[in-house]
């Protein structure tokens, strides 16, 4: 049986009001975003308002509730426009945000996630340090005090870094373990 690899209509929906999106509110400025090596917090406002920011939220957390492919869809759209802008929603809608839907304790999932699906927050990753993207090159550790948890180290590369409100930051833990630490 031969695969179908057309849109369905709601991903058609999607993507021409993603396309519109781009043409008129992201090109016309991403030269000068990438002249002054800077994201401008009104495109990712922009973004919250069309949902984007929640599109793999579920909906109990007031996000769209669409999946990979749906996000994947909407990320090419942007990056045509603005490759930096697809990056730093990647990193807050596509990472962290689900990160935090899948791993973060209720009390979290609740402050949190209607927060990134409307914008009013953003989250970002903080996982790279030496150029490697895997836990390999993972040099920063946690380690639990009696007041909680001290992470020691630096990161290198954090999307999203100069706006988030909210870190996911990886660190080892002990014997070559790791986890990711929700850093307001």
């Amino acid at each position: 049986m031969p695969m179908n690899f057309s849109l369905n209509e709601n991903q058609s929906v999607i993507r021409e009001a993603i396309q519109g999106y781009v043409r008129s509110e992201v090109m016309p400025h991403a030269e000068a975003w990438d002249a002054a090596a800077s994201l401008a917090p009104e495109s990712m406002n922009a973004l919250a308002e069309l949902g984007m920011l929640g599109v793999m939220i579920g909906e109990g957390y007031d996000g769209v509730g669409l999946g990979l492919l749906d996000a994947s869809l909407v990320l090419a759209q942007i990056a045509r426009g603005d490759g930096g802008l697809a990056v730093a929603m990647a990193n807050h809608a596509v990472v962290a945000a689900p990160l935090v839907e899948s791993f973060a304790s209720e009390v979290q999932r609740s402050e949190w996630l209607p927060k990134f699906a409307m914008g009013e927050a953003l989250a970002a990753c903080a996982i790279s340090e030496s150029g490697d993207p895997c836990l390999d090159g993972l040099d920063t550790q946690a380690l639990e005090g009696p007041e909680g948890w001290v992470l020691e180290g630096a990161k290198r590369l954090v999307p999203l870094g100069s706006l988030a409100d909210v870190f996911l930051v990886a660190a080892r833990i002990a014997d070559g373990e790791a986890g990711v630490f929700l850093v307001p």
